[in-house]
């Protein structure tokens, strides 16, 4: 009995061994993706951005609904999930935090309601997603807005949504995940 438990095992790992060196070595062959907590987490964040961008290129504002109906969300389910540390979710809903601070200081520069974007996003994302969410935002709208300037198609003082970069970015991080 304990040879054929012998032969299975090693069978097996030659087997589970033999298909780590086809996906090493061929590269259409692609490994099974299974959904996590944390790919819930993202999909929310991603579904909570599309609204904000929608909104935002339109009417160059945010409601409070959305953003207390989605932070409301955020919270709970990772709270409930345990998908983060409460640390890192803290810390990443600060970092928005911060940018609200930022917009009240300077109030043609940024818009109250990206912070508190930054705010929900921090809630399903962490400390540093939605740190390194706000950078490529940043340098997207840069680089939107220096093009627009050049063609002359905006001027110095016309206002540009930010939600759309914020999930331009969004989506740039899940592609180099």
């Amino acid at each position: 009995m304990s040879e054929n438990r012998e032969v299975e095992q090693a069978y097996g790992r030659n087997l589970f061994a033999q298909n780590d060196v086809n996906r090493s070595v061929n590269p259409c062959v692609k490994k099974e993706h299974k959904m996590t907590k944390y790919d819930v987490s993202e999909i929310l964040c991603l579904i909570f951005l599309y609204l904000c961008s929608r909104e935002d290129y339109r009417y160059k504002a945010l409601t409070v609904h959305k953003i207390g109906i989605f932070g409301c969300a955020g919270l709970v389910y990772t709270l409930a999930a345990d998908t983060m540390s409460v640390q890192s979710m803290m810390a990443g809903a600060g970092l928005g935090g911060m940018v609200i601070l930022v917009s009240r200081c300077s109030p043609d520069w940024l818009g109250e309601g990206d912070g508190w974007m930054f705010v929900v996003t921090g809630l399903f994302l962490g400390g540093r997603q939605n740190l390194a969410i706000l950078c490529i935002a940043m340098f997207l709208s840069g680089i939107y807005c220096l093009l627009g300037v050049l063609l002359k198609k905006y001027q110095k003082t016309d206002h540009v949504a930010l939600a759309p970069f914020v999930l331009a970015a969004e989506v740039v991080l899940l592609y180099l995940k």
